[in-house]
């Protein structure tokens, strides 16, 4: 299907919006990006083709993945481009399986390089000869791939791993890659070099992360009280109750055992999901009718404990996977997250000893993705309980 740079970006815009980010932070560069695909998709498929590999690069925290998610999202489902990629791959009795990703309940191609990698790795073994044949690759490449038109990854500053982008774009493809750097000597053939974009330090999310605080004057304080008693279920140390108000499926935990939960972002997805199905009243609700209430909520116990905060930030990927609503409050203090508050924190824990340096960025990083996230949650929370409760 052909369609124009004017209507695909008009596309992208709307589906922005649906999910819950602000378009009017979607600039130059991002349009840029959008007409180099629709002109791509005004050629015919050419599995003999050689397509330069298009390179979103900038900081951690500056909307290049998120962006992917939307586009992806658009390129499948309006387009019609199809994902060839399913979630596991089968050859000579031996399983691959890819860890598909959620955009907002969406189903995404988007992998990582390494991911990418090892797939084709897999399609190459064989198994009698116990040696990498190409014929099989190109065969994986020409049939499964080139069909998709456009293959999204991240993660290209795997040097080891980056290669793959030159196989698949050698058939055809428009490969459009994120990267945390910004020079790519790797990819850089004579054949092909890569088109790069930089992206500056913007938050395409709408929302605040302020907005997600429930005060004691405020109507979903009574939701959280309401759910201080009742029977409580454990889950690989994720405490938690849930019901049914009205058209919404509250689900409440305390805040303490959901970062200490060892829960990682594609489970966290997964229990969310299955309890929000045990609990809903009606077959046909949607799971963007469901807001966690996370209750004692404490920004300052993430300080120090660097692996509850990666889990932290694990479970707001998943929340921003499906799509749904986060409230938060503390009963003895309101919490406190506007930006003064968060660059303190983030002081804190750069000038905290006994933790190497990676750590530390990894932690820094992981504090601004899981704010703006909290922020997007929140107001997803706010929007749902205003059409319901007007």
């Amino acid at each position: 299907m052909s369609i124009s740079a004017n209507e695909l970006w008009t596309a992208v815009i709307a589906q922005a919006a649906e999910c819950g980010l602000n378009p009017s932070k979607f600039g130059d560069q991002h349009r840029a990006i959008i007409t180099d695909v629709a002109n791509f998709l005004a050629t015919a498929i050419d599995a003999d083709a050689i397509v330069p590999t298009i390179i979103i690069c900038g900081k951690p925290g500056t909307g290049k993945t998120t962006f992917l998610y939307v586009l992806d999202t658009v390129l499948r489902g309006i387009v019609g481009l199809p994902d060839n990629v399913p979630s596991a791959l089968m050859k000579e009795r031996r399983t691959f399986s890819v860890p598909k990703r959620k955009f907002h309940t969406h189903e995404t191609s988007l992998l990582s390089v390494r991911k990418w990698a090892e797939m084709l790795n897999f399609m190459m073994w064989n198994q009698t000869t116990h040696s990498l044949i190409q014929a099989d690759l190109t065969r994986f490449i020409v049939e499964r791939i080139t069909p998709m038109r456009v293959l999204l990854a991240d993660e290209v500053e795997m040097e080891g791993y980056s290669p793959t982008l030159p196989d698949f774009g050698k058939h055809g493809i428009l490969v459009i890659g994120t990267s945390n750097q910004y020079e790519f000597q790797h990819l850089n053939t004579d054949l092909a070099p890569p088109k790069i974009y930089r992206m500056e330090g913007i938050d395409l999310r709408i929302g605040d992360p302020e907005d997600a605080i429930v005060t004691e004057d405020q109507l979903p304080w009574q939701f959280f009280t309401e759910m201080e008693t009742g029977w409580e279920t454990t889950v690989e140390q994720f405490s938690y109750r849930a019901k049914q108000f009205g058209e919404i499926v509250f689900i409440r935990s305390d805040f303490t055992t959901t970062v200490r939960a060892p829960i990682l972002e594609t489970r966290w997805a997964k229990l969310i999901t299955d309890i929000f199905r045990l609990t809903r009243i009606n077959p046909q609700q949607e799971l963007k009718n469901t807001i966690l209430l996370l209750d004692e909520f404490d920004v300052q116990l993430l300080t120090n404990d660097y692996d509850s905060l990666i889990r932290f930030v694990s479970l707001f990927d998943a929340i921003e996977q499906l799509g749904i609503g986060v409230l938060v409050r503390n009963t003895n203090a309101t919490p406190h997250l506007d930006r003064a508050t968060i660059e303190d924190l983030k002081n804190t824990i750069g000038s905290t000893q006994g933790a190497s340096a990676l750590t530390k960025q990894r932690t820094l990083v992981g504090i601004d993705r899981f704010t703006s996230r909290l922020g997007q949650a929140g107001h997803q929370a706010r929007s749902l309980l205003d059409s319901v409760y007007p």
